[in-house]
């Protein structure tokens, strides 16, 4: 593989690019905003993860550079997959593998990314690229490790082959599913342990919901037709691990200014990147209550961002919850 197309040039994929040309890739991005295509080219800057230069990387505004790359990795907001790709979809040969990077759950339909992707475009192949991994962390070159879920073993190594290098290594997993509900969920359980740290509700707090978090991934995943065992990988507990115990977390640091007593609003005027987790949290949770599962964390984290919920009286209703025969 030797020509990369990534779709979506936030600060993800910004350093998803960036890190395939490290490795030797051809690399061209698309942009939503033309601007950001006019700063890629010309300035060799973007404003998404501005403190490193974008070198060596052609930006795009259209679609028609897909037709001739070797993959294509979509680093778009689970909302908006379905319409851009419904926008790209004439420029994407039925042999040509497309890897989806985001993390979250579509609204209303209730679709992981690879099952949007696959009503889209049918007959190509599909997979998820995943883990604990900061854009940020990527730029800076520093030692990042993820995973690339394909149940195409060639497709899963040759990506994986093609992309570890300079301080990037991709492990391939076959389970797409498993792999997707991990990404989806920890940036909901993120803004929950975020609103735990901004509330002052101590370690010992967090580390019980986080871990407890664990127990809700794999029901879903379960449900789905996933494989738990993926959550013990770095698509699941690690990207967990990452996301829910740190601000540079856009997730965990919008549950922090929640905790400490911001409006949704407000945070989110300040943003210009997308935290998943806000829009995952409601999908969810209509998603559990449809399968009849029981997921807690997520509901209380949905009823507190999007219902409003009063903090202490979501606590009080956790804590007070009956303790289960098993766990």
């Amino acid at each position: 593989m030797k020509k990369i197309g990534i779709i979506g040039a936030g600060a993800w994929g910004t350093a998803l690019a960036c890190m395939a040309e490290r490795n030797g890739l051809e690399t061209h991005i698309w942009a939503f905003e033309k601007d950001v295509v006019e700063d890629i080219n010309l300035n060799h800057h973007n404003k998404y993860i501005s403190d490193f230069p974008v070198k060596n990387i052609t930006a795009h505004s259209d679609f028609n550079f897909l037709q001739d790359v070797d993959f294509i990795l979509v680093v778009t907001p689970s909302q908006f997959t379905r319409s851009i790709l419904q926008q790209a979809k004439n420029h994407i040969k039925e042999t040509i593998p497309v890897i989806t990077c985001c993390k979250g759950i579509e609204d209303t339909s209730y679709l992981l990314p690879t099952q949007i992707i696959d009503e889209i475009l049918p007959n190509n192949i599909t997979g998820v690229l995943t883990g604990p991994t900061f854009a940020y962390d990527a730029m800076a070159g520093l030692p990042i490790a993820a995973c690339i879920a394909c149940d195409n073993e060639k497709i899963r190594n040759d990506i994986s082959q093609a992309y570890s290098g300079n301080n990037f290594r991709l492990y391939p997993l076959e389970d797409k599913i498993g792999a997707q509900v991990g990404g989806a969920l920890k940036n909901v359980i993120a803004i929950g342990s975020g609103i735990v740290t901004g509330k002052k509700l101590g370690d010992n707090a967090r580390a019980a919901l986080v871990t407890r978090s664990l127990s809700e991934m794999k029901k879903l995943t379960i449900k789905i037709g996933g494989k738990p065992e993926t959550l013990m990988s770095l698509a699941g507990i690690g990207d967990l691990m990452l996301t829910a115990y740190s601000q540079q977390s856009r997730n965990c640091s919008l549950g922090t200014a929640i905790g400490q007593g911001r409006s949704l609003d407000d945070i989110l005027s300040e943003r210009i990147s997308v935290a998943e987790g806000v829009a995952t949290a409601k999908s969810v949770s209509e998603l559990a209550h449809n399968l009849k599962i029981d997921m807690p964390i997520c509901f209380a984290v949905e009823s507190i961002i999007h219902q409003k919920h009063n903090i202490d009286d979501v606590m009080k209703r956790l804590l007070s919850r009956p303790i289960p025969k098993t766990s």
